[in-house]
């Protein structure tokens, strides 16, 4: 499976639970994680469109984007996945800091 344009295809990581359990150890509150929308998100690139001119990611490269409230995941094969403009990914992560 193929973005197509300037899309990237992610394999999305959920991190919304693990946030709302750290806010509460740490600070006492509790946040639904519904609350948790517009935070960036975290993912795997999956595939990257062919309009994307030398991109400074790679396939398999763990990513942090933010995503727009109409965005909505899909399952395919097993896997979360999301494509999303490559304008909205916001760095690489790098396995020490995972």
């Amino acid at each position: 499976m193929n973005p197509v344009g300037t899309h990237v295809l992610v394999e999305l990581i959920d991190r919304a639970e693990q946030y709302a359990a750290d806010l509460k150890k740490r600070s006492g509150l509790l946040m639904p994680t519904k609350i948790v929308h517009g935070m960036p998100d975290r993912g795997i690139v999956y595939g990257i469109g062919d309009e994307i001119e030398n991109p400074e990611i790679a396939i398999g490269d763990m990513v942090i984007f933010t995503h727009q409230e109409h965005f909505q995941g899909f399952e395919h094969e097993g896997k979360k996945l999301g494509a999303i403009p490559y304008k909205d990914i916001r760095g690489i992560i790098t396995e020490d800091e995972e």
